[in-house]
């Protein structure tokens, strides 16, 4: 089992990135929220990784840190969830985030990322309630709707800002481009789809 993977960031082409270690490159998948915290290419990195053994492929994922592969550990344990919605699923809300949907069974919320249906919906809220509990995470404090909105709309911005300069992109190309794809609703891998496309007409 690969623990964690520590060399050299080569590479980042969302949702994958390269990292060298001893003249080997390790392409590792990971969620945008993960991906947003790495340093510029050509830097040190360390990051914690989780190996799917398929029969077709052994399969590398990697996490900014340890609690957000323990979600993502949580996330491919349930019936109907693989590691692709489980990605998608870290890749909008940080584990504190997801743990408040989850204490809260909001359903809605939940069928609002990409690949999640109503039953897989309720099927995350049902079993993961009691693991979820169990890791006594801070729970974000409920706020008002205006009030989650705009955290929403800050969180997907600087998710999407963060992905951009990965491209190469300038700060302040980066923020245009993310504030002209943005839409309510828009998870910040829709975002930063839509912006690049945006930028290669």
């Amino acid at each position: 089992m690969i623990g964690f993977v520590h060399g050299i960031l080569s590479e980042v082409e969302i949702p994958r990135v390269l990292i060298e270690v001893s003249g080997i490159g390790y392409e590792i998948e990971m969620p945008l929220s993960s991906i947003s915290s790495l340093p510029p290419v050509g830097s040190e990195v360390k990051v914690y990784t989780r190996l799917i053994i398929r029969e077709d492929a052994h399969l590398l994922y990697g996490f900014a840190d340890k609690l957000t592969r323990q979600i993502f550990d949580l996330l491919i344990g349930v019936s109907g969830v693989g590691p692709k919605m489980a990605l998608s699923i870290l890749s909008g809300y940080n584990p504190d985030e997801f743990a408040k949907l989850i204490s809260e069974k909001d359903i809605t919320a939940l069928t609002k990322i990409k690949g999640v249906g109503k039953k897989t919906a309720e099927r995350l809220a049902l079993e993961l309630y009691d693991r979820i509990s169990k890791l006594n995470l801070g729970i974000v404090p409920a706020g008002g709707k205006q009030a989650e909105t705009n955290a929403s709309y800050d969180e997907n911005l600087q998710v999407s800002v963060q992905a951009l300069l990965q491209f190469g992109y300038s700060q302040a190309d980066a923020e245009r481009m993310a504030k002209s794809a943005y839409a309510e609703g828009k998870r910040p891998e829709e975002i930063i789809r839509d912006a690049l496309r945006s930028a290669a007409r």
